[in-house]
């Protein structure tokens, strides 16, 4: 590798590969700007190893931080950063602004006048199926998270995630989920009276 960095900022996992694995499966392992060669290691060279490999972690970490603080801001100005819901776009002039998608906003409207109605989710879900009326991930491209046999085949969740969106009133909210670090990938809820709200953002 060019330096210890690009084999890893866990200085953790880095000293298991570098003191254990590594000499166990016989691998040498070559750090040219480091000057590290795990053939010919030193005990000065080996120490050197654990400081810098305490300093690659710590660089992820500030970075991590940096960019968590960048997306906190842009949040409390109530620029839209998340997932765009069905019935809006980017504002092709500013991309953290919405703008109503006339096409996929029709959906949105005759789901909120299902509601209206009295039609619960699963009857809704079920309605939009026989109208042939393509689920939130088949109109946008995006892969869902399971596989469906037809890009009809409406989830009740879905339609619930829809009349729940607060989006749908003109608000930003964002902020409502995190993970546990920048080690830990794990997407924890963040409680609600602590989720970044701005009123009256779009239409």
């Amino acid at each position: 590798v060019k330096d210890l960095s690009r084999l890893g900022r866990d200085h953790i996992q880095v000293d298991m590969f570098r003191e254990v694995e590594f000499p166990q499966m016989g691998v040498r392992l070559i750090a040219v700007a480091d000057n590290y060669d795990g053939a010919n290691l030193t005990h000065s060279a080996n120490s050197m190893a654990q400081v810098k490999g305490l300093f690659n972690e710590w660089h992820a970490a500030e970075a991590s931080i940096k960019v968590r603080d960048v997306f906190q801001a842009k949040r409390a100005a109530g620029q839209y950063i998340a997932k765009v819901p069905l019935g809006y776009k980017r504002n092709p002039l500013d991309k953290h602004k919405l703008v109503v998608d006339e096409e996929a906003a029709d959906v949105v409207r005759h789901i909120f006048d299902l509601a209206v109605a009295g039609k619960g989710y699963e009857h809704i879900a079920k309605i939009l199926a026989n109208e042939k009326i393509k689920r939130p991930t088949a109109q946008t491209g995006c892969k869902p998270k399971k596989p469906y046999s037809s890009p009809y085949d409406w989830q009740y969740t879905a339609v619930r995630t829809i009349l729940n969106n607060p989006t749908y009133l003109g608000h930003t909210v964002q902020g409502k989920y995190t993970t546990v670090s920048y080690k830990v990938k794990k997407v924890v809820k963040i409680p609600q009276e602590q989720w970044i709200c701005v009123e009256n953002t779009h239409e």
